[in-house]
């Protein structure tokens, strides 16, 4: 009896630093002990002296300058542990189906993920032609010139999108859209049509198409995309290849959320 009672109040100081800790999310924006105390309805000291225990292990950093708090070091470091754990983890999820596609289709298939401000290719299978692309897991690609990379930035968040359309759209071949306007145009008809298209803006002569992976919450976690010669993989194949890749990506994201419908091969 005497051990419950001491983990009670232990458990609930717990849950008010976790608490403490998400009140900085999704921007990490700066806050002191009397907006965090006012929003969640504590005593200044008590929020000051959980935010010392936090600071000690690297949870929060304190602004030397206006004396307010924001995610520290530790956050980070479990973040990219996370996803780390969510690479594999996903990247095995998805990997026969992702096969199965190829199979079908006889083009390249290419799984890319979010990582910061490029996605990242955590699976290839390539087609059986004679042609081959340059695609290796560990590349990264910039969001506005890969199929893959446009099907997740059309459907993140409105602060993303501002963010990377706002910075250096860097030109990699002449067909490269480096227009941030152009580039906005482009997303929304990616969102309206629900697959992305990359026509040699990435690599000459490769073209590709890609659909994005949603989690639970509707959020674009992954992107599976077809890439091949210029003249194998082209505009007119969009109603064949898009089909087959929405197909694969909503088999993955039954698996995601449990579904329990059946889905057809």
């Amino acid at each position: 009896m005497q051990q419950e009672a001491q983990a009670k109040p232990t458990h609930g100081s717990l849950a008010k630093g976790v608490g403490l800790l998400s009140a900085f999310l999704p921007d990490n924006k700066e806050m002191g002990t009397v907006e965090l105390a006012r929003l969640f309805g504590m005593n200044r000291s008590t929020v000051s002296r959980m935010l010392t225990v936090l600071k000690k292990q690297g949870f929060v950093r304190q602004n030397p300058e206006n004396k307010k708090y924001s995610l520290g070091k530790t956050v980070v470091s479990l973040g990219e542990a996370y996803m780390s754990s969510f690479q594999s983890s996903f990247t095995q999820l998805a990997k026969p189906y992702i096969d199965q596609l190829r199979s079908e289709i006889n083009q390249t298939v290419v799984l890319e993920i979010p990582s910061g401000r490029r996605t990242l290719v955590t699976y290839v299978t390539e087609g059986l032609g004679p042609i081959k692309i340059a695609a290796r897991v560990g590349d990264k690609h910039y969001y506005h010139t890969s199929a893959g990379g446009k099907c997740i930035l059309a459907f993140s968040t409105q602060e993303f999108i501002d963010e990377l359309l706002n910075s250096d759209l860097p030109q990699l071949t002449p067909k490269t859209i480096i227009d941030p306007k152009t580039m906005a145009d482009v997303l929304e008809k990616t969102r309206k049509r629900s697959f992305g298209f990359d026509g040699e803006g990435s690599n000459l002569g490769i073209n590709a198409f890609a659909v994005p992976v949603f989690d639970s919450d509707n959020f674009p976690i992954a992107a599976i995309v077809t890439a091949g010669a210029s003249h194998t993989v082209t505009w007119k194949q969009r109603h064949f290849l898009v089909e087959k890749l929405q197909r694969t990506a909503a088999k993955i994201h039954a698996i995601l959320t449990n579904d329990a419908v059946v889905l057809g091969s």
